[in-house]
């Protein structure tokens, strides 16, 4: 057996065999056609293949030829069919092959990928499940350095038996993501929080025709707050706020629900019961009078001491400071000037100094808005 080769002007050599000695060291890819020697080439059922188009179940080892090899939706991992259909995560939904556990998530017993999750997953989710909802979003024009941001759970229940995430995916229609709706083990099993993403007051405030339509709505479906007694307005306030002025404005804080505090039980609605239960004085947690508020500053810095949010003033968030001794109410009067004496509150801390916050009375805290006076008015003269 002889091999010719000519050796051309552009340096290329083409080479003259006999068909037999090609084919003991030559072969063309059965998909692509590439002229492979056979050492280097893949034989799959008979068929030799070039590397580029074969490759191996990531699980079994398995060659395979490119086309016949299956992926999932998170990964550029390569599997045979069988490896496919029972190493890997399948949404019940869509069907959809995933190759980690993850990436899907269980409601009942079955499990769905993030496109079709929403499709089946309760209105109201789980206690505490907006912490892994999703981004935070921040609703209004001012930055959070410059205009304080607030996100407000609002409890609701009822005395009886309603459909409650009817009820709940009739607010999701109205509110869309602003709201979001968990369970809460204080309420009972009709109940369930409305939870806000932090705005501004502006924005809240704007929201106000919306907020009146839900509650009117909560109200025709037998839903309450004001009248159960376990039902809270709880507040939280943005940290970022504060910036620099974070420690003294919480101790300023403090100081103001301790000093007022017998305005703010009548201003809240609270009973001393429900205030025991839900929302205490902190002060009572100190043997001495004496630098009771720096120490609960400096205690705070832990941020997951859960047992030690049943103040008024819950101090256990590292993003916010949860103002929890409001009452609930689906009055929008009430939930406005709430809203609105909470936020004037904030700003005192922040730019008050201490001398002349231990000046003030309780009228001073109120201010001048007159919504916030309408209210605390019909309040004060029941």
């Amino acid at each position: 057996m002889s091999i010719n080769y000519v050796k051309n002007d552009d340096l290329t050599v083409t080479l003259t065999m006999s068909e037999e000695l090609f084919s003991e060291f030559f072969c063309f890819c059965a998909d692509c056609g590439e002229l492979i020697f056979i050492r280097d080439a893949m034989r799959i059922d008979g068929e030799y293949y070039c590397q580029n188009c074969t490759t191996s179940c990531d699980i079994c080892g398995r060659y395979l030829r490119c086309r016949d090899a299956y992926q999932t939706v998170d990964s550029d991992y390569d599997y045979c069919e069988h490896c496919y259909n029972n190493e890997t995560y399948r949404c019940s939904d869509c069907g959809s092959r995933f190759r980690y556990e993850d990436d899907l998530r269980d409601i009942d017993g079955r499990w769905y990928c993030d496109d079709c999750y929403d499709d089946h997953a309760p209105v109201i989710q789980s206690y505490h499940s907006m912490k892994d909802y999703g981004d935070i979003v921040f609703h209004g024009d001012e930055s959070r350095k410059d205009a304080l941001h607030m996100g407000f759970e609002l409890e609701v229940d009822s005395d009886h038996r309603v459909k409650r995430d009817e009820i709940a995916g009739r607010l999701q229609d109205m509110f869309g993501s602003f709201l979001h709706y968990e369970r809460d083990g204080s309420l009972s099993d009709s109940g369930f929080e409305i939870i806000s993403f932090p705005a501004t007051l502006k924005y809240h405030l704007s929201m106000m025709p919306k907020y009146s339509e839900a509650f009117k709505y909560l109200l025709e479906s037998d839903m309450k707050s004001h009248d159960i007694g376990s039902c809270g307005f709880h507040i939280h306030l943005d940290r970022r706020y504060f910036g620099a002025k974070e420690d003294s404005s919480i101790a300023k804080l403090l100081y103001i629900f301790e000093k007022f505090r017998p305005q703010l039980m009548k201003f809240s609605r609270r009973t001393e019961t429900q205030s025991a239960d839900w929302c205490r004085s902190r002060k009572q947690n100190y043997n001495t009078n004496a630098g009771w508020i720096k120490q609960a500053v400096i205690e705070s810095k832990a941020y997951n001491n859960y047992q030690s949010r049943y103040y008024s003033v819950n101090l256990t968030n590292s993003e916010t400071i949860e103002i929890r001794l409001w009452r609930g109410s689906l009055n929008p009067q009430t939930f406005e000037a709430t809203l609105r004496f909470t936020a004037r509150l904030a700003g005192i801390c922040k730019t008050v100094r201490a001398v002349e916050l231990a000046k003030m009375t309780f009228e001073d805290l109120l201010g001048s808005d007159k919504v916030i006076l309408a209210y605390w008015n019909r309040i004060n003269n029941k």
